[in-house]
């Protein structure tokens, strides 16, 4: 992933290079070089990872010509030829129809591709679908966060992806063993918080932010935290400003301690336009935590309405604004629906998602 320096999806190939190095298995990693993801780049490398850097965003896309330049050289001397199964992760779902990629897995022995989005929305070409096409029916298998990355492709490409398995993301900390424990409302405030990137398009805070500024919740207590950066920051705090809403709505940033802001939420929302399986969803159900989702990839077959949490059926203003009221009439039970997050979490994600990952793709036996 180019775009930003981490998330969800780089979670899967990192714990499983970790691993599989730590295994004894001679591992390469090749991925985008930039700022955010150093200390995981040292640790790939103490563990004892060949790494393959290619030039990141501040030289593809601040470079142009000469940036696309370096880049084709880079994927051109990575020696793809000497390793035996080659692990193709997209933070999207065509990433590999662009650029130096999109003919690569003529170089690769045996590969394996992952998709970790979808959009239904977006112009895909005759030229893309066709090299899509090639990488889907070569690969040994084709893995989605969830079926309906691949259920979106046909319907609406119509194209058909052979060999299709669902993957589960590592979560990006230690899964508790045991309930972690609801907080106080200290002074009666409820913390609702969101996790994402700062983009509207995608995630859909300018909506969530319009749907809390209804005069029926100007008075209660409640605080908003919009965690992540992004390049709609400064959209969304001009929103917030308009909407007068600076005390209730915060933009904190990048949460310093990911897991202690989730233990401090007493809700958790993910209410976006475009998603398959937000890596913030599996946290916050491991953390005890009721949800409210939108519709969108495979948060609903985890969200049981009024068990754990609500599914708000569209992204727009209204059905957001009922959802919420829905949530908030049942507060008092919020701790109770955590509960029942961690038991769906235990009962249907695997114990070592890094260990199915690397036998879905025949790494280990």
């Amino acid at each position: 992933m180019n775009g930003s320096s981490w998330g969800g999806s780089e979670e899967l190939w990192y714990q499983a290079a970790l691993n599989t190095a730590r295994r004894g298995i001679e591992t390469a990693v090749c991925c985008f070089n930039g700022t955010g993801k150093e200390s995981r780049v040292n640790e790939l490398k103490e563990a004892g990872c060949k790494l393959f850097m290619l030039p990141g965003k501040e030289i593809t896309k601040g470079q142009l010509l000469i940036g696309k330049i370096k880049l084709n050289k880079a994927v051109a001397a990575v020696p793809f030829e000497e390793y035996d199964k080659v692990i193709v992760s997209q933070g999207g779902w065509k990433d590999v129809t662009s650029g130096p990629f999109k003919k690569l897995y003529a170089r690769l022995k045996e590969y394996v591709l992952i998709y970790h989005n979808y959009n239904v929305n977006e112009k895909f070409s005759l030229k893309k679908f066709s090299s899509l096409k090639k990488w889907a029916d070569n690969a040994l298998k084709n893995l989605g966060d969830t079926p309906k990355i691949f259920e979106a492709l046909e319907n609406s490409y119509s194209l058909i992806i052979p060999n299709q398995e669902k993957l589960f993301n590592p979560l990006t900390f230690e899964v508790p063993e045991t309930i972690t424990s609801y907080p106080e409302a200290v002074e009666g405030k409820y913390i609702l918080s969101v996790f994402a990137a700062l983009d509207v398009e995608r995630k859909a805070q300018d909506i969530l932010i319009k749907a809390l500024s209804a005069a029926n919740w100007q008075h209660r207590n409640w605080e908003l935290r919009l965690y992540g950066e992004g390049k709609d920051r400064a959209l969304l705090q001009k929103l917030i400003v308009e909407q007068q809403m600076q005390t209730k709505i915060l933009l904190p940033g990048n949460a310093v301690n990911y897991k202690e802001a989730i233990n401090q939420s007493h809700l958790v929302l993910q209410v976006t336009n475009i998603d398959a399986m937000p890596i913030t969803v599996m946290d916050s159900l491991a953390m005890a935590k009721p949800l409210i989702v939108s519709n969108v990839g495979d948060m609903p077959s985890w969200i049981q309405e009024n068990t754990n949490g609500w599914v708000t059926k569209t992204v727009s203003v209204e059905a957001i604004r009922q959802t919420l009221e829905l949530a908030w009439e049942q507060r008092n039970n919020w701790s109770d629906m955590g509960k029942q997050s961690f038991d769906i979490f235990q009962r249907n994600f695997p114990a070592n998602p890094v260990d199915h990952f690397l036998k879905q793709t025949g790494i280990i036996n």
